[in-house]
């Protein structure tokens, strides 16, 4: 047996650990992840712990699964190395990628294009994201929290990318996806404002509708790649049409509502209770960021942030009515209703 050091641990020396009531080690959920730990998760009889001591065995199983998935992703790219050193110079490098994809592909019972996304994800979190995959082998981030970072970081500069790695990694043990999707913006946006542009208007060109069916006969329509601020105002606007016809005669939920409203506006259905108003964004911009002289970026509630110069370029053509907080030093300073 290995302490979470790789020491040699006695399993008959007095006192090597102090138990719960249950019969699990304590502090368990505190140990580095690794060949002890996993020993001991695997010798835990789960029937009769406490609540308690099956949330400490949960942290620690999330630790160890963590323990593997990087472990996992460290052993797909090590199959790309074996046949980089196998076929490398003789045949492209794009087919060794082709013929490692297939291997995996294979193994794992894949399609073709999971089993790509799949390499292509661990050579990056391997190779380009070393810290990231450390903090995973370590069991302090998950493989979701992992994708996130990857994602957000994908097309930074890379001694951008270090620094902005070094602080997400600071608390993402701490925070949810979400809340590390949203720090990532940020962080990316005012280390290097132009490449953030250049990244956000490459994805809007990419705006598309895709209509595809469920299982169960319905079907999804869904637009992609497209401009926040008309989300968030064509949200809006199904929002407020949504809220007027929700009466207490009304059966359909406000979920059901949307749906419906959406359709049917798509569809060129006419609702003659609407107020008429048009769909409201809510912008959040520091004061020096309106003004230029600053990238900090603004912010549209429940979209997360939104890149500085894209904040202007938005508060100047928009034609619809906004609702503006300007704030100072993350303090509001004034709020309104401007059309500019």
């Amino acid at each position: 047996m290995f302490d979470m050091e790789g020491s040699v641990l006695d399993p008959a020396a007095e006192g090597c650990f102090s138990f719960l009531d249950g019969g699990i080690p304590a502090g368990l959920d505190t140990w580095a992840p690794g060949p002890f730990l996993g020993d001991v998760l695997e010798s835990v009889d789960r029937d009769g712990l406490s609540g308690y001591e099956l949330v400490a065995l949960l942290r620690a199983e999330a630790a160890m699964i963590a323990h593997w998935q990087a472990l996992h992703n460290q052993t797909l790219v090590r199959i790309l190395d074996a046949e980089m050193e196998l076929f490398g110079g003789e045949i492209p490098v794009s087919e060794v990628w082709e013929t490692t994809t297939g291997e995996i592909e294979a193994a794992l019972t894949l399609t073709f294009r999971a089993a790509q996304r799949r390499l292509d994800f661990a050579v990056s979190l391997v190779e380009d994201h070393p810290r990231v995959w450390q903090a995973l082998l370590a069991g302090s981030i998950d493989i979701a929290k992992a994708h996130v970072i990857i994602d957000g970081l994908t097309g930074t500069a890379s001694h951008i990318a270090e620094e902005v790695t070094e602080k997400i990694l600071e608390k993402a043990s701490e925070w949810t996806t979400g809340q590390i999707r949203a720090r990532l913006k940020k962080l990316v946006a005012e280390a290097d404002p132009a490449a953030a542009v250049e990244a956000y208007e490459e994805g809007k060109a990419e705006r598309r509708v895709v209509a595809d069916r469920n299982w169960d006969g319905t079907a999804n329509l869904c637009g992609w790649n497209l401009p926040v601020d008309r989300v968030a105002e064509a949200r809006d606007r199904i929002n407020q049409i949504a809220r007027s016809l929700k009466t207490r005669e009304e059966s359909r939920t406000l979920d059901q509502l949307r749906a419906d409203i959406f359709l049917d506006l798509l569809c060129g259905v006419e609702h003659d209770h609407e107020s008429g108003r048009k769909g409201v964004v809510d912008i959040r911009v520091d004061l020096e960021t309106l003004a230029g002289l600053t990238e900090a970026p603004g912010e549209i509630p429940g979209f997360g942030p939104v890149l500085a110069d894209i904040t202007r370029q938005i508060a100047s053509e928009h034609g619809t009515q906004w609702q503006i907080t300007l704030t100072h030093q993350s303090q509001p300073v004034w709020v309104g209703t401007t059309r500019r």
